[in-house]
């Protein structure tokens, strides 16, 4: 008969097996319809940046130039608005550009908009400034780069690559496409000097003509009895040969001087030291984005059936490659996590068949797919893609979601073994039975609890079902026993990993998407074990004993005695142990948790925030100094490109397919190379990417008049900058250079640094211009002198306009052989107003000097970053910048009054996500306290659960010991996370031996023999789910663990926490929280007895005072 405290919601659906059966087939086939159709594919969610930028274009002015017009006014305009974080700003050639970093919970779309309207309000910017641009950064989703590359002239290849990008758009499962690594159009108007005095004109007066001619102009309509005529001016020339026609000159006499006649006329590229080579032939990139709801395979299979047919049509000499394939990547890592995912099902799936019996077992881990196929009809909702980390999410769930299956699943099959016991419903508790006839052991009046210890069939006693009973009824009793406990624990879980949510910095908005994840399918699984699961278990009827599947039923029954007998006679004797020593266990445990914190402390783990994880490709950037000519910057390129086929050759006996797919190269300004090397994956070589980088560093050498050489071969997963960043503040330049020298210098000192760059470049030079007072006097300005010469030098922009896709500028100026020393600019001739001519150097006072390469300043100050990278296992930034800190920094302090300083990159990316984990971490505490206060009625007992969470990540650190991790910021998550699910066991442990204790107080008089009676009883009883949940966890994440594979490294030490720490706390919670539970009850025995006591005493001096 069934019982009237049990839960109505549950019984009426154990008792309606087709309710329970199409809720399934929901979850089950809607989620698949869903996951289909609707659930976009990515290699890492789409996150958005709390970043908002300006960007303000100054065409040909210096640094300094863009500092004092721009900067300066942009950031008074913005750094007081509200939600403002810090403003960084940089100034460069010819752009202003200024990044306003904004608070976590500031609201964006106000943010952008009060930015915008202070920078309209600003009226101080210079004339030639063009109109700014404040914009949110968002990454573009790419997919692959198709190279088209050959011994070609640049123009080949730019017009075959445009077609190329035609071709592409029209594709049906391409929308976006861009190339990159080329430079813009331009059609170059060329007058030399000789021209311009022989026909008295002027730069900026051609480019005034050719602006007012070549236009296209629509002049309305006239609307005639024939109808509306439309009325236009079609001036409008696109191709550079269409501009030699255009009048410059009429006299009156008729005669027409046309820009043909004066000017050299190309159709080209603007004057950029921008190029791109691949295998050390000229290049360009063509950049395949996805948008929408396409997925990354769909897109790249359509670009390659392309390359095949392109390549038949190809002219000889030119070829195509694909590179940064993040296709394959994605499909890589898919494949590994749904790899990972299978097996650790199935050892999920193994262990449950063991412990419990085979159907069971089916229908327990039935929860899995229940509650993942189930999770894609809310996942959807809350913009969640498969990507990398929710592949992860499931893998971590794997585990847990069977959980709470397992603590139901195990209460029902208890209380279905009961039914075939006849004599079930009159067996007594032992102890009440020696209760009765008045038989009490010299050890129950000591409390010890060694002989009160229930015998087999009183184990598996909990709630003696009527004789009456059927199974439907067995399932609604022991679903309904546990609950309580299942369903605060599954709240628990969820409340640890909301934390998650609100972690701040770039690892926190990639991780955002797994609490998501991880919070829908296990309230999915807690659905599905209190509704769906008892309607499955409650209709099953008796195990066949014949047959293959008698044979399995009676292993796995032995094994089931073979776990109770273990239950009874070894982990029996060691609970009693621990409850009998209470004090000496808890000194133990306390032991334990020195020596955690003293593999920390000690530097046996080591701390590092943002794990390295190696690639399959290898970065080398080399900077050179300012204005370098682009012919010694293409010598370093090709001995760097060398290098890197020596390696090959030395490693692989001339075989490069092995170990190399390609070079690709790329010039951004004459000053900065980048050269990538791609690999083959990891499972099909021998060398690693950073014992090849380490080959290339050694072939290369030293290279001179390279500032700095940085090599990198590990950007497998997300990194928060460089592990070494100090930023230097400082009034005085001079002061700040010298400063960020000197501690370039102290960086050399240590060991596993590597290159380290002063943040500091010497700066092309420069030559001041001022007016001289005999130029006054023939009436020319400074405005008029700076005027002439950009318009001379640079050029005059007279148009631009849209070509096809492309922007195309047409500019005027001198010839290239007119403009390309020092001695044309002092012989420049200066045009006076009345139309005489002076010479630059009798106009003007000339000095020498040096302008920045780029100035860089944070909340208002100039600020100079001075940068390392650190060998793995060598050193850690974070030791490296603990060590600065101590010693060479507040010596730069004295030795720099004035100087500030500052930790950036990962140490300042990492702080504040780990300040924010530890916030998340201390709210989550103390909300499970209050969840588990609610069930148990008490203030002391959470306690006693809480306990075992330290015991975790005691075990995640020995995990990360074994496994030769160091602890991370992925790490800490995991840690967060793990806080959760150790306490499960715990309360359900806790929520049991109240029970048992309540039970049998009703039989005995004595308090204290009553709870450690309890206690051991609990614990002999939940033993087996306690071990079942937590080997289920460790197994459905194993694979994970000890994954070799790159492409899931970066997720690894997660894995390892929630791992290693659920499994080590199992053990903890057997044995450690029993004798914490007896240490709460001495406790309180103490505090009622100092309460006696101090009321006693209050009592007597009341009545002394009466006296």
């Amino acid at each position: 008969m069934i019982n009237q405290n049990d839960p109505p919601s549950v019984a009426w659906m154990a008792k309606n097996p087709v309710a329970a059966n199409l809720l399934m087939l929901v979850c089950l086939i809607g989620g698949a319809i869903i996951l289909f159709t609707q659930v976009k594919q990515e290699v890492f969610p789409e996150f958005e940046i709390d970043l908002v930028r300006i960007s303000v274009p100054y065409p040909g002015a210096s640094p300094d130039e863009v500092e004092k017009g721009i900067i300066l006014a942009v950031e008074e305009a913005v750094r007081g608005l509200d939600g403002v974080k810090e403003v960084i700003s940089s100034a460069l050639e010819g752009m202003a550009s200024v990044n306003v970093e904004l608070r976590y919970d500031a609201d964006k779309r106000k943010a952008v908009s009060d930015i915008k309207n202070e920078i309209d309000r600003i009226s101080s910017f210079p004339e030639d400034a063009e109109e700014p641009v404040v914009s949110i950064p968002m990454r573009r989703r790419e997919v692959l780069s198709l190279v088209i590359y050959g011994d070609q002239d640049e123009k080949v290849l730019r017009e075959l690559a445009e077609s190329v990008r035609d071709d592409l758009l029209r594709e049906e499962k391409i929308t976006q496409v861009e190339l990159e690594g080329v430079r813009p159009l331009e059609i170059s108007i060329e007058v030399s000097q000789t021209q311009l005095r022989a026909y008295n004109l002027t730069i900026d007066r051609i480019a005034r003509e050719i602006a007012r001619s070549a236009i296209d102009l629509p002049g309305g309509g006239v609307k005639t009895s024939g109808g509306e005529i439309l009325l236009r001016t079609t001036e409008r020339r696109d191709m550079g040969s269409e501009f030699e026609d255009l009048v410059i000159l009429s006299t009156k006499d008729g005669t027409q001087v046309r820009l043909g006649d004066i000017a050299r006329i190309s159709d080209g590229f603007e004057d950029q030291d921008v190029a791109s080579f691949y295998n050390g032939k000229p290049a360009v990139e063509i950049e395949v984005y996805r948008i929408g709801d396409e997925t990354p395979l769909e897109v790249a299979d359509a670009v390659k059936m392309y390359k095949k047919r392109l390549e038949k049509v190809l002219p000889a000499g030119i070829r195509t490659a694909i590179w940064r394939d993040r296709s394959k990547i994605f499909h890589q890592r898919v494949d590994l996590l749904k790899r990972n995912a299978f097996i650790g099902l199935f050892m999920v799936l193994g262990i449950l068949g063991l412990f419990l019996e085979f159907r069971l077992a089916f229908w327990v881990t039935m929860g899995i797919p229940i509650s993942f196929l189930g999770s894609f009809l809310f996942l959807p909702i809350a913009d969640v893609s498969i990507n990398m980390i929710s592949l992860f999410a499931f893998i971590i769930t794997l585990g847990m979601v069977v959980d709470d299956a397992i603590i139901v699943g195990e209460s029902i099959y208890v209380h279905r073994q009961n039914l075939s016991e006849p004599d079930a419903g009159e067996l007594e508790h032992p102890v009440s039975e020696k209760r009765k006839q008045g038989e009490v052991s010299s050890l129950e009046k000591k409390g010890d609890v060694s002989e009160t210890l229930p015998s087999q069939e009183a184990e598996t006693y909990i709630l003696p079902p009527e004789k009456d009973a059927n199974f439907v009824e067995a399932a609604i009793k022991g679903a309904a026993e546990v609950s309580t406990p299942v369903i605060f624990s599954i709240m628990t879980t969820v409340v640890a990993f909301a934390p998650l949510f609100f972690v701040e910095g770039t690892m926190g908005k990639v991780f955002r998407i797994l609490p998501a994840v991880v919070i829908i399918v296990l309230m999915l699984s807690l659905f599905e074990s209190l509704y769906i699961l008892p309607a499955h278990l409650g209709h099953l009827g008796k195990p066949r004993e014949t047959g293959l599947r008698g044979h399995l039923y009676r292993f796995q029954q032995r094994f089931g005695k073979l776990v109770e007998r273990t239950a009874k006679d070894i982990y029996g004797p060691m609970v009693r142990w621990t409850v009998r020593h209470h004090w000496i266990t808890c000194a133990i445990g306390i032991f334990l948790l020195i020596v955690a914190v003293g593999l920390v402390r000690g530097g046996r783990i080591n701390i590092v925030l943002f794990p390295k994880i190696e690639s399959d490709w290898v970065v080398v950037k080399a900077i050179l100094p300012y204005g370098v000519s682009l012919e010694e910057t293409k010598k370093v390129q090709k001995r760097m490109e060398k290098a890197v086929w020596e390696v090959v050759d030395e490693h692989t006996r001339d075989q490069a397919s092995e170990l190399c797919n390609g070079v690709f190269t790329g010039i951004r300004g004459s000053d900065q190379i980048r050269v990538i090397a791609f690999l083959v994956p990891s499972d099909q070589r021998e060398l690693t990417a950073t014992q090849f980088a380490q080959s290339w560093r050694k072939k290369i050498g030293y290279v001179a008049g390279v500032e700095s050489l940085k090599f990198d071969s590990t950007a497998g997963g997300p990194r928060g900058g460089s592990p070494v960043d100090v930023q230097l503040s400082h009034k005085d330049v001079g002061m700040l250079e010298q400063a960020a020298t000197e501690l370039a210098v102290s960086l050399n000192a240590y060991a596993g640094v590597t290159d380290i760059d002063d943040g500091f470049s010497s700066g092309k030079p420069q030559l001041n211009f001022t007016i001289r007072p005999e130029a006054q006097s023939l009436g020319l300005t400074a405005l008029e002198l700076g005027r002439q010469m950009r318009n001379t030098f640079r050029g005059s922009e007279a148009l631009r306009q849209q070509r096809g896709r492309d922007m195309i500028r047409v500019v005027v100026r001198l010839p290239e052989e007119e403009r390309i020393s020092e001695y044309d600019i002092e012989e420049f001739l200066i045009r006076t107003p009345d139309g005489g001519e002076i010479p630059l150097s009798q106009a003007a006072e000339i000095v020498r000097g040096t302008s920045y390469t780029s100035i860089t300043r944070t909340e208002g100050r100039r600020t100079i970053h001075v940068t390392a990278d650190v060998e793995t296992g060598v050193t850690t930034g974070r030791k490296v910048t603990a060590s600065l800190k101590k010693k060479e920094l507040p010596d730069l302090m004295r030795n720099y009054p004035g100087l500030n300083y500052s930790l950036e990159g990962a140490q300042r990316q990492g702080s504040e996500s780990m300040k924010s984990l530890f916030e998340g971490f201390v709210i989550a505490i103390m909300v499970m306290y209050v969840l588990i206060a609610i069930p148990f009625k008490s203030y002391i007992q959470p306690i006693v659960v809480i306990s075992a969470i330290p015991f975790g990540f005691l075990g995640a650190m020995i995990g990360h010991l074994i496994m030769g991790y160091n602890l991370s910021l992925i790490s800490m998550m995991g840690l967060l996370a793990l806080s959760g699910v150790v306490v499960n066991d715990s309360l359900v442990l806790i929520h049991t031996a109240n029970r048992m204790c309540e039970e049998i107080m009703d039989s005995i008089a004595d308090e204290e023999i009553a709870i450690k009676e309890g206690i051991c009883l609990a614990g002999v009883r939940r033993f087996r789910p306690i071990i079942l949940t937590s080997l289920t966890t460790f197994l459905g994440l194993t694979p994970m663990i000890f994954e070799t594979s790159l492409q899931a490294r970066f997720l690894i030490p997660m894995a390892i926490s929630l791992g290693f720490g659920v499994l080590f706390a199992t053990f903890i919670i057997l044995l450690m929280v029993p004798a914490f539970y007896v240490i709460i009850e001495d406790v309180k025995d103490i505090m009622r007895e100092i309460g006696e006591d101090a009321k006693r005493l209050m009592e007597k001096g009341s009545r002394v005072l009466k006296s």
